[in-house]
């Protein structure tokens, strides 16, 4: 008679103790998408960083790793991205955004006189990317959906969703109120009564220390210069539960200050309201 096969004992989850119910407030954030400004200068950064040994970590979040690759939509299918010249792509990975541009049209705009016009929203597309296909020939990025310009020639491909850090920044404030309506009436009992109006969103008080050569400082000092918008997204914590947003602002600041004796620190200060409900509320739920 066979002997009894011992039944393997499958280890169980452990639940983490929650100990910690404060949380520093170095945990809250501030992005923003490129624009052909952020492009110009944080390709140009990151050619002159890369390789060096103080490129670390806390570097790359200011200035994110900006590879220009060149290629063109796929003719039988705009949602795919034909590579070509590249050596290699990278192993794919969730949050990778496809940045598209014309990097021509985007150096016709790289002089003095005509820079802050890199602001303008159409200049450059950010595209959730579904796949990369490194081993093909041609080598593909596989978009989640088309480009709206199919004749953008150039991409960088950027982690976290295509949003990188607003640099060097020490505060802001989330401004968010709904404007309320009186509804009193003769039959309201004597009681005041309302009902909810428009809304307003800003990101106020928006302050860091200036460098003309952060990509988002040239994001935020183009937009204001040329009255365009930037898609933003903020919170305060990366954590499962809790919400964040991400909307399309108005640049209405941005302004630097210093004490020119010497005795202090060149700081930007910058603030964008909401445009036209452009809005998204989402909770991180992993």
């Amino acid at each position: 008679m066979a002997g009894k096969v011992a039944e393997k004992s499958v280890p169980q989850p452990q639940l983490k103790k929650k100990e910690e119910v404060v949380h520093n407030s170095r945990k809250r954030y501030l992005e923003v998408q490129l624009n052909g400004a952020g492009v110009i200068v944080g390709m140009e950064m990151y050619q002159a960083l890369k390789g060096q040994p103080n490129y670390t970590d806390s570097f790359k979040e200011i200035f994110p790793e900006m590879e220009m690759l060149t290629g063109s939509s796929n003719s039988s299918d705009k949602t795919k991205f034909d590579v070509t010249g590249a050596s290699a792509l990278p192993t794919f990975e969730e949050g990778m955004t496809a940045v598209l541009f014309s990097n021509e049209a985007l150096m016709a705009l790289n002089t003095e006189d005509k820079f802050k016009n890199l602001a303008d929203p159409n200049l450059v597309e950010s595209i959730p990317i579904k796949s990369i296909s490194a081993g093909e020939d041609p080598k593909q990025l596989v978009l989640e959906r088309a480009p709206l310009d199919s004749n953008f020639k150039n991409v960088i491909i950027l982690k976290n969703e295509g949003f990188i850090k607003v640099g060097q920044l020490t505060n802001f404030d989330v401004a968010e109120s709904q404007d309320k309506i009186d509804a009193d009436t003769q039959t309201s009992g004597g009681y005041k009564t309302s009902i909810g109006g428009l809304k307003s969103s800003a990101i106020e008080n928006v302050t860091g220390l200036y460098d003309a050569s952060i990509p988002s400082v040239a994001i935020l000092n183009t937009a204001y210069d040329a009255e365009k918008t930037v898609r933003a997204r903020h919170g305060a914590m990366r954590a499962k539960f809790a919400p964040y947003t991400e909307g399309v602002y108005k640049v209405t600041e941005f302004s630097t200050k210093g004490e020119t004796s010497g005795n202090g620190k060149i700081e930007y200060s910058s603030s964008l309201e909401l445009q036209a409900g452009q809005i998204d509320k989402k909770t991180y739920l992993k």
